[in-house]
């Protein structure tokens, strides 16, 4: 099998007749899907303490039939027509014990099965909730967990804000996890081993990464347009996925990433957002998350699910069971992979030489800030944080630059700094004491810092930092910060760039005050801006041009040394690389109203086309509304 796949859920029903499901797959394998996926649901094998699971021997027959690999979710029983997604933890030791039984019966009925590609461990974990709710096995296991925990070694005096039940989630969702994957390997040691977090932008200080490597095979995620993607606008999806891949793919290194659930089709009575997705939208998203990184997508749903919850929603056949233009769009593209499969098995995503920095304390911190109250300011809601990176990854995405998105922690601070990276903490509100040393040394190496927003208010504590004398890293970054003030919910600011809600005034050390400052420090560099200024561009075109320039000239080094560019940035434009044996791949569209024209600049040369159309006069390449190219170039 080639290294990047495409497939698609295959929703399995009682009604449905052997015939139906071998259909199902046939379709499949006719446009060049290697792979799909099918939910074991436990109400439909376990009925009245009987196990039958003919209905889903068919299907893993009818996979095998027809060249196709599963990934089959485990699903333990639950209320079938309310529990949309599956339920998170179990609801007692009980109810823990039939949901072992259910898996082990599960796992040993298929684990010879040739069809079977990789167990899905859980259906979408994440509750998007801050603590986990009491019950008589969670509550054993936080009695547990908290016999081994050890006070931190940072103590300011200060009163400490409790993030306890934060942390205990983390660990209770790894604990379930793994306890469900402990059942799997002790019946099958041989296949993967997947789980597919959903809402991303919201969920990730629930998981621990790290420890998923102990256990997991591979990591997913569930990207559905209509669910997940309310803080971008239709023209923006292709960016949401985008940066959601690079998310979830490094955080999921060293282990493969992929695309469990991409929306398929229409939603009329399911999903916040009603969308259905072009043919030209499917070709959209599948190159950006495949150029990203990911080792295969698929889709939700095939066929769409026949009754109650969700009923003829999401699939990519219509209701006659004929291929719609979004399946065939998927098939070309999945036809285009198998032709080139020697090129994509040796493509990996250019890691540009400007991060963007978040961190779990950060989203916990505004998380909690935002549930005190009704928000209609971005800045106060709990996404806030991330909004502000989406809006700095937006604005250096717009010269056809992908930065790297990496969670505190998991940075390299120890080459970066020499290696003369620039790191983006865009309204990054906490710093967490354990980071300050890498940041000092990261600058003192020779890195360039960019600290916007409200960056470094609090510490891992929820403690104010801008009111301790000295402030930590004041050296570091030139100043402290003497106030915030609220002007308004949108104001001009520095450079021409628009503010949201604070502004924040830098006292420097001859005792002046100004609004923005850069510092040298060391054999680096900070520029400190504390206003919200990528909370200033969201939903405004005009602060965006300005937030694009902003960062063109502080990252201007990092954009001339990727392989390719634009000349000038266009936010109606996405851009996306690879590098291949003796050059690079580029993945470019447009998703302005009408046709464009960009001029590449780069030290490449001889593009040729491997999918979609597009008019190309040596660097300038013109692409229709909608279009998506896909471009081999070579490295002269």
């Amino acid at each position: 099998m080639a290294l990047q796949m495409l497939g698609a859920q295959v929703f399995v029903e009682p009604g449905q007749t052997k015939e139906d499901i071998d259909g199902y797959f046939k379709v499949l394998e006719d446009n060049d899907m290697q792979v799909a996926r099918i939910r074991l649901f436990g109400v439909h094998v376990c009925k009245g303490g009987v196990w039958d699971f003919s209905l889903y021997d068919e299907a893993f027959d009818a996979a095998e039939r027809h060249n196709i690999k599963l990934f089959v979710t485990l699903f333990p029983p639950t209320d079938e027509l309310t529990d949309l997604g599956g339920f998170k933890f179990p609801r007692s030791k009980e109810h823990l014990r039939e949901i072992d039984e259910y898996v082990r019966r599960s796992v040993e009925h298929y684990k010879d099965h040739p069809a079977l590609f990789k167990w899905v461990l859980q259906n979408e974990p994440g509750t998007e909730k801050a603590s986990v709710e009491p019950t008589d096995l969670s509550e054993e296991i936080r009695r547990q967990w908290e016999a081994v925990q050890k006070p931190s070694s940072y103590d300011n005096g200060y009163l400490k804000a409790d993030f306890s039940g934060q942390r205990f989630l983390i660990y209770y969702t790894d604990w379930y996890l793994r306890h469900i994957s402990d059942i799997v390997t002790s019946i099958d040691p041989v296949h993967g081993r997947h789980v597919n977090p959903h809402q991303i932008m919201r969920t990730l200080p629930e998981y621990d990464f790290v420890a998923f490597r102990d256990y997991l095979t591979s990591v997913g995620a569930s990207f559905h347009m209509s669910w997940h993607f309310d803080l971008y606008t239709q023209a923006e999806y292709p960016l949401g996925v985008s940066l959601m891949s690079d998310l979830i793919r490094n955080n999921a290194d060293p282990m493969p990433f992929w695309v469990t659930e991409m929306q398929g089709g229409n939603t009329t009575c399911s999903g916040f957002v009603p969308y259905c997705p072009t043919g030209e939208h499917v070709s959209q998203y599948l190159w950006t998350s495949l150029a990203a990184g990911a080792k295969g997508v698929l889709f939700w749903s095939l066929n769409p699910r026949a009754s109650a919850m969700e009923a003829g929603d999401w699939g990519l056949l219509d209701y006659q069971r004929n291929p719609s233009d979004r399946l065939l769009a998927a098939g070309a593209v999945a036809k285009c992979l198998k032709e080139n499969a020697a090129l994509f098995e040796s493509a990996k995503p250019v890691m540009n030489k400007v991060s963007l920095l978040y961190n779990i304390e950060s989203l916990w911190i505004q998380r909690h800030n935002s549930s005190l109250r009704e928000c209609p300011e971005i800045g106060r809601r709990a996404d806030a944080v991330m909004v502000s990176l989406e809006m700095a990854y937006k604005a250096i995405s717009a010269w056809g630059v992908t930065p790297d998105v990496q969670e505190m922690s998991r940075f390299d601070w120890a080459t970066a700094g020499a290696e003369g990276r620039t790191v983006v903490l865009s309204h990054c509100i906490a710093l967490p004491s354990y980071q300050w040393q890498n940041i000092r040394d990261f600058v003192n190496n020779g890195g360039r810092l960019i600290v916007t927003g409200l960056t470094g208010y609090f510490d891992e504590n929820m403690h104010c930092l801008f009111m301790d004398h000295p402030q930590p890293l004041e050296d570091v970054f030139g100043g402290k910060l003497r106030e915030f003030k609220v002007v308004e919910e949108s104001f001009p600011s520095v450079r021409k760039l628009t503010g949201h809600l604070w502004r924040g005034t830098i006292l420097k050390v001859d005792g002046s005050e100004v609004q923005t400052l850069r510092h040298s420090f060391g054999k680096g560099e900070v520029i400190w801006l504390p206003t919200p200024v990528e909370l200033g561009a969201y939903r405004n075109a005009k602060a965006q041009k300005a937030l694009e320039k902003f960062y063109a000239t502080e990252c201007c080094d990092a954009l001339n040394a990727a392989p390719i560019r634009f000349r000038r940035a266009d936010d109606d434009l996405l851009m996306r690389t690879m590098v291949v044996e003796d050059g690079y791949v580029t993945v470019i569209l447009n998703k302005a109203e009408n046709t464009r024209s960009v001029r590449l600049k780069g030290n490449v040369s001889g593009a040729r086309v491997l999918f979609g159309k597009a008019g190309i006069c040596g660097r300038r390449i013109t692409l229709p509304s909608e279009g998506c190219v896909v471009m081999r170039w070579t490295s002269k």
